[in-house]
């Protein structure tokens, strides 16, 4: 069942897709009305979900469901790659390319390679200020203050 993302708990889990370029609005229409669809029927172990989807920074597709408690099927992430794939075949977004990473600064956003951002970063290249959206947090409540980190606080600088 699909719900404002603004209706769903800060418990509720989140899954962070990255498109290389912007998003245009009349895409992000499309990719809202494909993910809507979506999480009107998504469903785990055969219950339905409560979930949502939204659009953030031009750049990110944010999939959510509300925390029941039980643990959710293998069959709930084929759904999510089946809706990518619909995404990338209808709009030519490919949202699924883990080899980069998103950075921002002040507000610009770029994506580089992740190899490219480690020797910008080795190279002292990267501005100081410069940070990375950490698409790997799982839960809505730390998209405020664990998503948009500092590079230097970041696994890219492991």
């Amino acid at each position: 069942m699909h719900i404002p993302f603004e209706k769903l708990s800060d418990q509720s889990h989140i899954w962070i897709y990255a498109s290389q370029r912007p998003i245009h609005p009349q895409q992000q229409a499309h990719i809202l009305q494909l993910a809507q669809t979506f999480t009107d029927t998504w469903t785990s172990h055969g219950q339905p979900l409560t979930g949502s989807a939204t659009l953030l920074h031009n750049h990110f597709l944010i999939l959510a469901a509300e925390n029941t408690g039980q643990p959710l099927s293998c069959c709930r992430e084929d759904s999510i790659i089946t809706l990518m794939h619909q995404i990338k075949g209808t709009l030519d977004i490919d949202l699924m390319n883990r080899t980069h990473v998103t950075l921002a600064k002040e507000d610009h956003i770029w994506t580089l390679p992740i190899q490219a951002a480690r020797a910008q970063i080795r190279n002292k290249t990267l501005p100081a200020s410069t940070h990375i959206f950490d698409n790997t947090i799982s839960y809505k409540g730390n998209l405020v203050d664990k998503w948009k980190i500092p590079v230097e606080a970041s696994w890219l600088c492991r």
